[in-house]
């Protein structure tokens, strides 16, 4: 018995320590993308991990500044999409994903498997046939269509909910539904209190959208996008040849000396 306890601790931690390692794989690069936005010294790239002096100008700027892109106005547009999104489809899956697995019907399993291969192919095979749709009915270039169609497939996410569903045990339905309590009652009283680590799970998924959907729905047509992007593209041509001219003087300055 012994022995076997202690083979179970050395798994555990043997465990533990490959799911810690993978975790600081995922946080290294999100640690040096925000140590870089405090960063003092100009340039996007350095050859060095450590700034050599933090400041906030960099944010104040990027709120402030809006000669070149209106910073400000995007990141509440995505604020607005992410939350409305974040909400409906952690409601959807969640509710569906009870529905699966404490409620029996005709036609239940072919639902789920049907669910689950539409859910295997990707977002972005329907790029087109989305944008054609959200056009023919006025909707195309709005964040409303956004959230419409980041939270429209959110039904087909079920089977994480549904498999921790799965493990809360039916005596707490049974012994609610002997004190009166409905499907309703017993979902919103009973499953979700019990299951706050797939709420959190679902809820981070729905807000971690990927921006193809909205470059296709949103930038098609922004000629005054195009136009700002066009002009930084060549603003930074022109500092890039003066920086060269400049070097180039250096080192000829430097040689006559």
């Amino acid at each position: 018995m012994k022995s076997v306890r202690i083979r179970k601790r050395a798994a555990a931690a043997a465990l533990n320590l490959l799911i810690g390692l993978l975790a600081l794989l995922w946080l290294v690069p999100v640690f040096w993308l925000v140590l870089s936005s405090f960063r003092a010294e100009q340039g996007a790239y350095t050859s060095y991990l450590w700034p050599k002096g933090f400041t906030f100008r960099n944010y104040v700027r990027l709120f402030t500044d809006r000669r070149l892109f209106d910073f400000p106005r995007w990141f509440g547009n995505t604020m607005l999409v992410a939350g409305c999104s974040c909400v409906i489809t952690t409601v959807l899956t969640l509710m569906v994903a009870y529905v699966y697995s404490r409620l029996r019907f005709p036609s239940r399993r072919f639902l789920m498997n049907a669910s689950l291969v539409l859910g295997m192919f990707p977002g972005f095979m329907s790029i087109i046939a989305i944008y054609h749709f959200m056009k023919a009915v006025s909707l195309d270039q709005t964040l409303l269509a956004l959230i419409l169609v980041y939270s429209g497939g959110a039904a087909l996410n079920y089977y994480i909910a549904k498999g921790y569903f799965d493990t809360i045990p039916k005596s707490l339905d049974e012994a609610a539904i002997l004190d009166g309590a409905s499907n309703h009652t017993i979902f919103w009283r009973i499953i979700l209190p019990n299951s706050k680590p797939v709420i959190a799970t679902t809820a981070i998924n729905g807000a971690m959208n990927a921006g193809i959907l909205a470059a296709q729905i949103l930038a098609i047509g922004d000629n005054a996008l195009k136009a700002k992007i066009v002009d930084f593209k060549e603003s930074l041509k022109k500092k890039i040849v003066d920086a060269n001219n400049e070097l180039a003087k250096v080192k000829y300055d430097y040689k006559t000396n």
